[in-house]
């Protein structure tokens, strides 16, 4: 199991006003605790712990009460006796100590977050055999005091489930690791933005994210990574911290190449966002393509509009820029923009005059105007149907393979078209010509189903 360096912090004098748990915490007699306490903070003052220890013990023991600078003081202490001591048993005795000082604490003078936070640092710094007992301590910290929690005790708790994840009786899964994370950057966010020690948060923040790239996410595919075998939630946070940490466009271009390959990711958000910003900095019809394509697809075609336009701008192909307002204009149809859908497939025509796509992409908008042009039913929305069998009798002529579906189509709606004493209800003939009125405005041949 790897081992990483558990970060370790002084603690400073700290004079209290707290009023200590009287019933668990007694002063005794006053006049003596004042005596203890005046000899052990003179000699702690000078450095002097192994003098200051025996009047340590006695204010600890005695009146507990007194002061809540006993424990902050008691602590550094025994972090020096346990630094200095050879005799293995006797540190294991001292941090014994160390750790019931910190629950004694809490026991008299509450603020078990804070303290929590120092016993579980302490415990992993001198204790790596106890690990995962300090990762649940510290943990337990930072539920208790959320974003008051402290950096230190963060990177400590952080670094811990890093180690920790090897270790199979440990349970700290990978998931897990990246779940915590996103939790303590968003607490170390709240501190950044608020400005308390905004560096050291910032400093935790890194930290944790390099050391979440190194050791949790996969590695890249340059590095022999095996890119087939991860989950698709591990792709995706694998290619957002990659980016991250390098948003080149030739890093950007090599992530694209690997997961536009990818059956789970070559239609993802991620996938696609990516390619937003690659369009932005280095616009192709390719991948305007391609977004518009893809907006379509999820059905926000006002998005998807503006890039097929971009890539029939970008398009010198006659054929290529024909098929792309072809489909800018049936996303045009998508938003009940008519008259906009039927003018790209005119331009389109007069690209490729050969093409039977775009004929049939007019007929259908017309055989789907009946509501707009009428009520739907009757002589006003039927005559829709006779402009509609011109574009379709075209697109067969030009290309035989419509035929199938556009002759289907065809008889299918035939049932609908006017009867001849209808039409001649209307004054007209069939056979005549007729000028097709609302957004249509175009001269076809009047039709009858009988």
């Amino acid at each position: 199991m790897k081992k990483m360096y558990l970060p370790t912090f002084l603690l400073g004098l700290i004079l209290s006003v707290s009023v200590a748990n009287a019933q668990n915490c007694p002063i005794g007699d006053e006049k003596e605790a004042a005596k203890n306490y005046s000899l052990y903070k003179e000699y702690f003052k000078q450095g002097a712990f192994d003098r200051a220890l025996p009047f340590w013990r006695e204010s600890y023991f005695k009146s507990p009460g007194y002061r809540k600078s006993i424990f902050v003081d008691g602590p550094d202490i025994y972090a020096d006796l346990i630094s200095n001591t050879e005799n293995g048993e006797l540190r294991e005795r001292y941090i014994d100590t160390l750790m019931a000082i910190y629950d004694k604490r809490i026991q008299c003078w509450g603020d078990k977050g804070y303290v929590l936070t120092l016993k579980g640092s302490d415990l992993a710094k001198f204790r790596p055999t106890q690990y995962l007992e300090a990762k649940n301590i510290l943990q337990e910290a930072i539920n208790i005091d959320q974003t008051d929690s402290k950096y230190y005790g963060i990177a400590t708790y952080f670094n811990l489930l890093i180690n920790l994840k090897d270790d199979p009786k440990a349970g700290v899964s990978n998931e897990f690791i990246k779940s915590e994370y996103k939790k303590l950057v968003a607490i170390c966010d709240a501190n950044i933005q608020a400005g308390k020690n905004a560096d050291a948060y910032a400093q935790t923040k890194a930290s944790m994210t390099y050391n979440l790239e190194e050791y949790v996410l996969p590695k890249r595919f340059a590095e022999g990574a095996q890119w087939h075998t991860w989950s698709t939630q591990t792709k995706i946070d694998s290619v957002k911290q990659w980016v991250a940490s390098d948003n080149s466009t030739p890093n950007i271009e090599d992530i694209l190449s690997n997961i536009s390959r990818d059956t789970a990711l070559s239609n993802s958000d991620i996938r696609y966002e990516l390619d937003k910003l690659m369009f932005e900095r280095n616009p192709s019809a390719i991948r305007a393509n391609n977004l518009g394509a893809h907006f379509y697809e999820i059905k926000q075609f006002d998005a998807a509009v503006p890039y097929f336009e971009k890539a029939i701008d970008l398009t010198e192909d006659a054929k290529g820029k024909a098929n792309l307002l072809l489909a800018l204009g049936d996303t045009y149809r998508n938003l009940d923009k008519f008259p906009e859908a039927r003018d790209v497939a005119r331009k389109a025509i007069s690209l490729d005059s050969a093409s039977a796509k775009p004929y049939y992409f007019i007929g259908v908008l017309y055989l789907s105007s009946g509501k707009k042009c009428g009520p739907g039913t009757g002589f006003d929305s039927q005559r829709v149907i006779w402009p509609a069998f011109d574009y379709f009798n075209k697109a067969k002529q030009l290309d035989s393979t419509y035929t199938e579906i556009v002759d289907g189509l065809m008889n299918d709606y035939k049932k609908y078209l006017p009867t001849r004493s209808e039409i001649a209800a209307k004054g007209l003939k069939v056979g005549a010509t007729y000028t097709v009125p609302c957004w249509i405005q175009e001269e076809t041949t009047i039709l009858s189903k009988d």
